[in-house]
């Protein structure tokens, strides 16, 4: 094995080394942003809730309000009996409606956020320098190892030519 060789190996060992870094930094950059937008997906899952509701309780005004009309159109009285039953269900069930609607989003909500948590505990535990050095380290024992069998073998290293200064 010749210097040029063990040069080259080192060479490919800082590129394998910035190869890393990037690679890390790529990866904690990703999740950064996944738990950015899982934010922005969970606030709209609340927002989107807070409409659905609000139409829902809407709607069950309109039906009430029809039941309301039709019952007193035909003379019923609306105080007692079966057509104050019939109204206040109408009203609860509405409600009832209007508030697992309000759940829902609120549990889509949190599962938004519990993704955006942890993506940004995976981030934080993604070091781009230590993937780097890790990866330099790793290639290290193979370039000191071909260095010390080429030295032992008589290797000398060559004078600089003199296009670059030696």
């Amino acid at each position: 094995m010749g210097f040029s060789t063990m040069m080259m190996q080192g060479s490919g060992a800082v590129m394998g080394a910035a190869g890393a870094y990037n690679k890390a930094q790529s990866q904690k950059d990703m999740l950064n942003t996944e738990a950015q937008i899982a934010t922005w997906q969970g606030a709209q899952a609340i927002e989107n809730g807070q409409t659905e509701e609000q139409n829902s309780r809407l709607r069950t005004g309109a039906v009430f309000g029809a039941q309301r009309a039709q019952l007193a159109a035909n003379g019923v009285d609306l105080g007692s009996g079966s057509a104050l039953d019939v109204l206040a269900s109408t009203k609860y069930m509405g409600n009832r409606d209007a508030l697992t609607i309000r759940d829902n989003a609120t549990r889509a909500a949190w599962g938004y956020d519990t993704q955006a948590s942890m993506d940004r505990t995976a981030a934080s535990n993604i070091s781009p320098g230590m993937a780097g050095f890790s990866s330099l380290l790793g290639s290290a024992g193979s370039v000191g190892q071909s260095w010390y069998n080429w030295q032992k073998q008589g290797g000398t290293v060559p004078s600089m030519p003199s296009w670059m200064g030696g």
